[in-house]
């Protein structure tokens, strides 16, 4: 499928402000399951000046500088996408212990996933996890679309425009939660049974979604045979063609589409417009 994206966000501050360096992370990535056509970002002051790295988990982010004092931050990125992941389960687990949980990578990849695999659980984390296992037959499949579609059924979706996502203790304990509070608790459970789990932000195309669109989340789950596989617990799916992923990360907050602060006693305000249509 072909879609169009435009992101568009705009903070304003009470008073004039100095910005610190700003890290960008709007650039749609490349790799077997979609291809970046063409992508264009304005900014408005004009920083002072622009570098496109690598981070750390291989994300494209574009450092941006200011010289001078602010009451305005403009940003707008266009980005044309073709995705071709119209069957997410065309692969073969292997070797073939990597079917059944818990997972034992080899102690290649055990080293390089460490960060995918930490584990901080709750006792009610764990529990909920096995459940689950037990329900799948401790396989591994089926143990992911079990888990996938659980929470889609049975906890409500909320929309929450700012913040962290929550705990997953707590998104667990209420029964509901945003996109990134569903796969932040979709990670920490896959990381009980020895999953290699990461966070991704994105966009989502759902053509039931009345034009309401907005930054959406997700894990990807690393199998053996597979790599990286994503999975939707607030869609209940595995990610395939309308998924568009921007970033991936251990950590949840580094894949945010901005990150940088201001010198100043200004109050700020955000608002942002995103668009995603197929063409």
């Amino acid at each position: 499928m072909l879609f169009v994206i435009r992101h568009h966000t705009h903070y304003k501050y009470s008073l004039p402000v100095v910005f610190e360096p700003h890290f960008l992370r709007f650039k749609p990535r490349e790799d077997p399951f979609q291809k970046l056509l063409s992508f264009r970002i304005s900014i408005d002051p004009k920083p002072s000046g622009i570098s496109e790295q690598i981070d750390l988990d291989g994300n494209t982010t574009c450092q941006i500088w200011f010289n001078g004092l602010f009451q305005e931050l403009e940003i707008r990125a266009t980005a044309l996408v073709e995705t071709y992941n119209t069957n997410p389960f065309n692969y073969l687990v292997y070797p073939e212990n990597a079917l059944n949980l818990p997972m034992k990578y080899t102690q290649y990849n055990e080293g390089l996933l460490n960060p995918y695999t930490n584990i901080t659980n709750s006792v009610e984390i764990l529990q909920f996890g096995e459940e689950i296992a037990n329900q799948a037959g401790q396989q591994t499949i089926p143990f992911l679309t079990c888990l996938t579609r659980k929470i889609d059924q049975e906890f409500k979706k909320e929309y929450r425009k700012l913040g962290s996502p929550y705990p997953p203790e707590k998104t667990l304990s209420e029964r509901k939660g945003t996109c990134r509070d569903l796969a932040v608790l979709f990670i920490s459970v896959c990381r009980g049974v020895g999953l290699a789990t990461r966070f991704v932000s994105g966009y989502y195309y759902d053509e039931s979604s009345e034009n309401k669109q907005d930054l959406h989340s997700w894990a990807e789950v690393y199998i053996p045979g597979g790599g990286w596989r994503g999975f939707d617990p607030s869609a209940g799916l595995a990610t395939a063609d309308c998924h568009i992923a921007v970033a991936a990360s251990a950590i949840p907050q580094l894949t945010t589409p901005i990150d940088g602060t201001f010198q100043g006693r200004a109050e700020s305000s955000m608002t942002t417009d995103i668009e995603v249509f197929p063409i």
